[in-house]
Protein backbone atom coordinates (compact mmCIF):
# COMPACT_ATOMS: atom_id res chain seq x y z
CA UNK A 1 0.00 0.00 0.00
CA UNK A 2 1.42 3.34 -1.00
CA UNK A 3 1.33 6.53 1.03
CA UNK A 4 -1.17 7.99 -1.40
CA UNK A 5 -3.60 5.09 -0.85
CA UNK A 6 -3.27 5.38 2.93
CA UNK A 7 -4.02 9.12 2.76
CA UNK A 8 -7.08 8.44 0.60
CA UNK A 9 -8.41 5.77 2.99
CA UNK A 10 -7.92 8.00 6.05
CA UNK A 11 -9.58 10.94 4.28
CA UNK A 12 -12.58 8.80 3.32
CA UNK A 13 -12.90 7.46 6.89
CA UNK A 14 -12.88 11.00 8.30
CA UNK A 15 -15.50 12.12 5.78
CA UNK A 16 -17.70 9.08 6.54
CA UNK A 17 -17.41 9.85 10.28
CA UNK A 18 -18.46 13.46 9.64
CA UNK A 19 -21.46 12.36 7.57
CA UNK A 20 -22.54 9.85 10.23
CA UNK A 21 -22.17 12.53 12.94
CA UNK A 22 -24.21 14.99 10.86
CA UNK A 23 -26.95 12.42 10.25
CA UNK A 24 -27.08 11.58 13.97
CA UNK A 25 -27.26 15.24 15.01
CA UNK A 26 -29.86 16.07 12.35
CA UNK A 27 -32.07 13.12 13.29
CA UNK A 28 -31.83 14.00 16.99
CA UNK A 29 -32.83 17.61 16.32
CA UNK A 30 -35.58 16.59 13.90
CA UNK A 31 -37.22 14.23 16.41
CA UNK A 32 -36.85 16.53 19.46
CA UNK A 33 -40.15 17.82 20.90
CA UNK A 34 -41.18 21.35 20.02
CA UNK A 35 -40.95 23.93 22.79
CA UNK A 36 -44.33 24.93 24.17
CA UNK A 37 -45.52 28.13 22.54
CA UNK A 38 -48.20 28.97 25.08
CA UNK A 39 -46.30 28.32 28.29
CA UNK A 40 -46.09 31.17 30.74
CA UNK A 41 -42.57 32.39 31.45
CA UNK A 42 -41.24 31.11 34.73
CA UNK A 43 -41.10 33.62 37.55
CA UNK A 44 -39.14 33.93 40.73
CA UNK A 45 -41.26 35.33 43.55
CA UNK A 46 -40.11 36.44 46.96
CA UNK A 47 -42.02 37.70 49.96
CA UNK A 48 -40.97 41.09 51.26
CA UNK A 49 -42.13 41.44 54.88
CA UNK A 50 -43.72 44.67 56.08
CA UNK A 51 -41.20 47.07 57.59
CA UNK A 52 -38.34 45.71 55.49
CA UNK A 53 -36.56 47.31 52.56
CA UNK A 54 -37.45 46.68 48.91
CA UNK A 55 -34.39 47.34 46.76
CA UNK A 56 -34.01 48.01 43.05
CA UNK A 57 -32.63 44.53 42.37
CA UNK A 58 -35.96 43.06 43.49
CA UNK A 59 -38.01 45.16 41.05
CA UNK A 60 -38.68 44.45 37.37
CA UNK A 61 -39.50 47.57 35.35
CA UNK A 62 -40.85 48.00 31.81
CA UNK A 63 -40.38 51.22 29.83
CA UNK A 64 -42.56 52.59 27.01
CA UNK A 65 -42.01 55.62 24.80
CA UNK A 66 -44.92 58.05 24.29
CA UNK A 67 -42.69 60.65 22.61
CA UNK A 68 -41.18 60.91 19.14
CA UNK A 69 -37.60 60.37 20.40
CA UNK A 70 -36.23 57.22 18.81
CA UNK A 71 -34.70 54.71 21.23
CA UNK A 72 -35.72 56.72 24.28
CA UNK A 73 -37.37 53.81 26.09
CA UNK A 74 -34.39 51.56 25.48
CA UNK A 75 -31.81 54.02 26.78
CA UNK A 76 -33.97 54.78 29.82
CA UNK A 77 -34.29 51.07 30.63
CA UNK A 78 -30.50 50.73 30.36
CA UNK A 79 -30.07 53.60 32.84
CA UNK A 80 -32.55 51.97 35.22
CA UNK A 81 -30.64 48.68 34.91
CA UNK A 82 -27.47 50.53 35.96
CA UNK A 83 -29.32 51.46 39.13
CA UNK A 84 -30.05 47.80 39.79
CA UNK A 85 -33.55 47.37 38.38
CA UNK A 86 -34.34 44.14 36.53
CA UNK A 87 -35.27 44.69 32.86
CA UNK A 88 -38.81 44.00 31.74
CA UNK A 89 -40.33 44.97 28.39
CA UNK A 90 -39.43 47.96 26.26
CA UNK A 91 -41.28 49.55 23.35
CA UNK A 92 -43.66 52.24 22.23
CA UNK A 93 -46.61 53.26 24.38
CA UNK A 94 -50.08 52.35 23.10
CA UNK A 95 -51.39 54.63 20.35
CA UNK A 96 -53.15 57.68 21.75
CA UNK A 97 -51.20 57.72 25.02
CA UNK A 98 -50.73 61.28 26.23
CA UNK A 99 -48.06 61.83 28.87
CA UNK A 100 -46.28 65.18 29.30
CA UNK A 101 -43.23 64.08 31.27
CA UNK A 102 -43.13 60.67 32.98
CA UNK A 103 -45.84 58.50 34.50
CA UNK A 104 -45.43 55.18 36.27
CA UNK A 105 -48.36 52.86 35.66
CA UNK A 106 -49.20 50.17 38.21
CA UNK A 107 -52.22 48.18 39.34
CA UNK A 108 -51.94 49.79 42.79
CA UNK A 109 -50.80 53.40 43.30
CA UNK A 110 -49.42 52.45 46.72
CA UNK A 111 -47.25 49.67 45.27
CA UNK A 112 -43.77 50.17 46.79
CA UNK A 113 -42.12 48.92 43.59
CA UNK A 114 -43.97 51.57 41.57
CA UNK A 115 -43.11 54.23 44.17
CA UNK A 116 -39.43 53.26 44.02
CA UNK A 117 -39.44 53.46 40.22
CA UNK A 118 -41.25 56.82 40.28
CA UNK A 119 -38.66 58.30 42.65
CA UNK A 120 -35.97 57.67 40.01
CA UNK A 121 -37.63 60.38 37.88
CA UNK A 122 -38.16 62.89 40.69
CA UNK A 123 -40.47 63.37 43.65
CA UNK A 124 -43.28 64.80 41.52
CA UNK A 125 -43.53 61.78 39.23
CA UNK A 126 -47.04 60.40 39.44
CA UNK A 127 -48.00 56.74 39.89
CA UNK A 128 -51.18 56.13 37.88
CA UNK A 129 -53.48 53.17 38.49
CA UNK A 130 -53.98 50.96 35.42
CA UNK A 131 -55.80 47.64 35.47
CA UNK A 132 -53.98 46.14 32.47
CA UNK A 133 -50.19 46.18 32.74
CA UNK A 134 -48.22 46.64 29.53
CA UNK A 135 -45.30 44.53 30.72
CA UNK A 136 -43.83 42.91 33.81
CA UNK A 137 -43.48 45.15 36.85
CA UNK A 138 -44.40 48.82 36.98
CA UNK A 139 -44.64 50.46 33.54
CA UNK A 140 -42.72 53.69 32.95
CA UNK A 141 -44.32 55.80 30.21
CA UNK A 142 -42.06 58.54 28.86
CA UNK A 143 -43.56 61.68 27.38
CA UNK A 144 -41.93 64.34 25.20
CA UNK A 145 -40.83 66.44 28.19
CA UNK A 146 -39.19 63.58 30.08
CA UNK A 147 -35.69 64.28 31.33
CA UNK A 148 -32.85 62.23 32.72
CA UNK A 149 -33.06 60.23 35.93
CA UNK A 150 -32.76 62.11 39.22
CA UNK A 151 -30.71 61.30 42.28
CA UNK A 152 -32.94 58.85 44.13
CA UNK A 153 -32.91 56.12 46.77
CA UNK A 154 -32.09 52.55 45.73
CA UNK A 155 -34.52 51.08 48.26
CA UNK A 156 -37.82 51.86 49.91
CA UNK A 157 -39.53 50.69 53.09
CA UNK A 158 -42.46 48.33 52.56
CA UNK A 159 -45.47 49.09 54.79
CA UNK A 160 -47.14 45.68 54.54
CA UNK A 161 -45.99 42.22 53.49
CA UNK A 162 -45.93 41.89 49.70
CA UNK A 163 -44.86 39.36 47.10
CA UNK A 164 -42.58 40.65 44.35
CA UNK A 165 -42.15 38.52 41.21
CA UNK A 166 -39.69 38.82 38.36
CA UNK A 167 -38.93 36.62 35.35
CA UNK A 168 -36.58 33.74 36.06
CA UNK A 169 -33.11 33.96 34.60
CA UNK A 170 -33.06 32.15 31.29
CA UNK A 171 -30.30 29.58 30.92
CA UNK A 172 -27.46 30.46 28.59
CA UNK A 173 -27.75 28.76 25.18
Amino acid sequence: MTARMITSVVTLMVLVALVIGGVYYGFRELTAPFPSLNSEPEQVCETVPGGSQLSTDQVVVSVYNASDRSGFASTTLTRLERRGFQPGSVGNAPTGTSVRRVEVWAQDVDDPAAQLVARQFGRRTEVVQKTEPLGPGPDVVLGPRARKLKKAPRQITVDETRTECRPAESPAP
